[in-house]
């Protein structure tokens, strides 16, 4: 099963976490590692080529800072 890793981290090279993950995935041949901020580095996405990429693999991870998702503004 080929499997799709999407990684996300603005500040890649100072994670410990994340880069330590994407080091070890890289040791399996059916696991592909795919660094948003390194092909995007303007962040300006070609959502065509992501979509049609995503249609090559069975299993798709999104891998990114989890406080990223615990973020609330204005909470009370």
């Amino acid at each position: 099963m080929k499997t799709l890793v999407i990684l996300s981290h603005l500040n890649y090279s100072n994670s410990r976490v994340n880069k330590s993950l994407a080091e070890e995935l890289k040791k399996y041949n059916e696991i592909t590692i795919h660094n948003l901020n390194e092909i995007y580095p303007d962040e300006n996405i070609d959502k065509h080529k992501e979509q049609n990429l995503l249609l090559k693999y069975d299993r798709i991870v999104f891998q990114f800072p989890f406080y990223w998702g615990s973020h609330q503004e204005n909470a009370e």
